[in-house]
This record gives structure tokens, sequence and C-alpha cells, in this order.
């Protein structure tokens, strides 16, 4: 339930379609949990897939850079998908807890938790430079907009009369 809320809420002429926290609260729980989950699970097994390579020496050592690299990169994603999710539930389940009511700060918390997409996104473009390139080369209007066309010439030798060439070639004219 939430906490005794002020009497200017309960007198406005606005629906509130429940105030059981349950509705909101546990379904936003368990996907959370699972998505945590399912985050912790890949960063573990690319790391110990990781780890199983480089043990075996089945790679080279610039393959090993990259895919240090590469993981790296994922403890970023998986950083700030933590900060994105975890801090509006520690708030919301601190909210809770002590029977606070911050209407505002309810707001910004969901606000929050739902820029997890974008800020992912962003953070992939900036930390992943094939991404990233990709990216730029279909923003670039400049580039898109231009007519291209292109025009590959040859030159070939041949042993036969060039008169019989050259009446070719004019024929061929005379056809268009």
């Amino acid at each position: 339930m939430l906490p005794t809320l002020p009497d200017y809420i309960n007198e406005s002429p606005i629906f509130v379609i429940a105030i059981d926290f349950h509705y909101v609260v546990v379904p936003m729980n368990v996907i959370a949990l699972l998505m945590v989950f399912e985050s912790f699970t890949f960063t573990w097994l690319i790391y110990k897939n990781m780890e199983t390579m480089n043990r075996r020496s089945l790679q080279s050592e610039n393959t090993f850079k990259l895919q240090r690299k590469f993981l790296n990169a994922i403890y970023v994603q998986v950083a700030v998908f933590l900060v994105n999710i975890i801090v509006p539930l520690v708030f919301i389940f601190i909210s809770l807890t002590f029977n606070i009511y911050n209407q505002a700060a309810n707001n910004i918390c969901f606000v929050f938790f739902s820029l997890h997409g974008l800020f992912s996104t962003l953070i992939m473009l900036w930390i992943h430079k094939p991404y990233r390139e990709v990216c730029f080369k279909m923003l670039d209007l400049k580039r898109l907009s231009q007519k291209r066309s292109t025009v590959t010439v040859g030159a070939t030798r041949s042993n036969r009369d060039d008169s019989r060439i050259r009446s070719t070639m004019q024929a061929s004219v005379n056809m268009r």
C-alpha cells in the first residue's frame, strides 16, 4: 500500500488505477532480477570462455587483446545497466520500507529506469568502434544524397585486323 497520502491528492479529481504497490513493484522486480541474472550469466560465460581459450593458447596475442578489449566493453555495458536498473529499484525499496512518499522522486526514478535502452545504445556506440562507424556511415547525409556512378575502363590487345574492330564499333554505335 502507498503511505498516507496528502489531502490534496485524495481530494483531487484524478483517477488512480491501484494504490496497491504489488501491481507495479512485483512485476518490475521480477523483470529486473531476470535481466540482472541474464547479464551476469552471459558476462561470466564470456569471461570463462576467454579464459579457457587463453589457457589452451588457441589464439594469437592480437586476438587475445581484442577479446580483452571486448570484455572490458561488456563490463562497462553491464555496469551502466546495473546503475540504470538497480538504483531506481533500491530507491523504490527504501521508500516502501520506510513509508516515504515523494511523487517527484518516484517520477524521476521511473524515468531513469525507462532510459535504460537509450543509455545502453549510447554506451554501445561509444565503446564499440564498428557499431559507431556503421552508424556514422549511415547518418552521413551528404554522401547518401549524392548520385554515384561507376565507369570501368579497360584496355585490351587484339591480333585482329583494326578495320574489322572499327566496323564492329561503328555498328554498335549506330544501333544505339
